[in-house]
């Protein structure tokens, strides 16, 4: 298992993200998600669905998570 990231979002909105192998493990409003590896463009995306992590040139956004909303991200 990989260290955690911590992302700071608008509006004081926060969560992290633990990367194992295909999958994503993040930690979101109280509530941990495993998003597997999902097809992208440019950058990285993990879905399960229903949750959606997406980072792109060091700004991450998240959907679907308790929470949220989680835009703007950066790191710390």
């Amino acid at each position: 298992s990989g260290p955690r990231t911590d992302w700071r979002c608008d509006g004081g909105a926060a969560f992290s993200i633990r990367f194992q192998g295909e999958s994503a493990e993040v930690f979101a409003g109280g509530q941990i998600y495993t998003l597997p590896v999902a097809q992208s463009g440019s950058g990285s995306r993990y879905s399960n669905g229903a949750v959606e992590y997406r980072e792109h040139q060091g700004e991450a956004m998240l959907n679907g998570a308790r929470g949220g909303p989680y835009t703007n991200c950066r790191r710390g």
